[in-house]
């Protein structure tokens, strides 16, 4: 594509409803579809339709409806997707300073139209129906307009995984890619200190019944 035929990012969208969807994007890049029973294949399935259809909210879902997506979201297809996703965001985030880095992606089905209208020329794609050809689009898509930089790509403090934060991180302070690992790490340090507590009280006791007999009672 012409640099110059870019879309900007859209005004009504703010930089957390695109990041929202770059990193169900970054989720989707370490998950093998074929390691995945139904449930947790379903809830995927779920995350990637509403990020590749867009905000759920807009009523824009008729151009992409959810039986045109199962009808091409096979595990074949996902699979081909997250390996291709996985190896450009290795390729993208690698360490070391290079001025240029870029990936190619093979899109297949894609329909490109071509107008005039009152003498001025205007562009449109038809979304693909194929699945890794709209799960490339929609990366580039989210990629740009939500203006994220190398820089901010961090690993959740719990699952390692790669995510982009929603607000800025504070230095020093962990940070998760999900509620879920935000929890996981709140149970278990809620599990020790209550395990320090019973220790403490335990030595406590101990304390005071080793004194309780050097100075007996008369």
């Amino acid at each position: 594509m012409d640099l110059g035929m870019m879309p900007a990012q859209p005004k009504s969208k703010s930089a957390r409803y695109w990041l929202r969807r770059l990193n169900v994007l970054l989720r989707f890049a370490r998950l093998d579809p074929w390691k995945l029973n139904d449930d947790a294949l379903k809830t995927l399935l779920d995350e990637i339709y509403l990020t590749l259809a867009g905000d759920p909210d807009s009523q824009d879902l008729e151009s992409f409806s959810r039986w045109e997506f199962d009808a091409i979201a096979t595990r074949e297809a996902l699979s081909e997707a997250q390996r291709k996703l996985g190896g450009a965001l290795q390729h993208l985030l690698a360490p070391g300073e290079l001025p240029l880095r870029s990936v190619q992606f093979k899109l297949i089905a894609e329909e490109l139209t071509i107008c005039s209208i009152a003498n001025n020329y205007f562009w449109t794609i038809l979304k693909s129906k194929h699945l890794p050809s709209l799960v490339y689009t929609t990366f580039a898509e989210v990629l740009h307009a939500s203006g994220v930089k190398v820089s901010d790509f961090i690993h959740c403090s719990h699952c390692k995984n790669l995510f982009v934060p929603l607000r800025e991180p504070r230095e020093g302070t962990p940070t998760y890619c999900s509620p879920e690992c935000a929890s996981v790490i709140a149970s278990r340090n809620y599990r020790a200190r209550k395990a320090a507590a019973r220790l403490k009280k335990k030595k406590g006791k101990k304390k005071r019944s080793r004194e309780g007999r050097r100075n007996p009672v008369a």
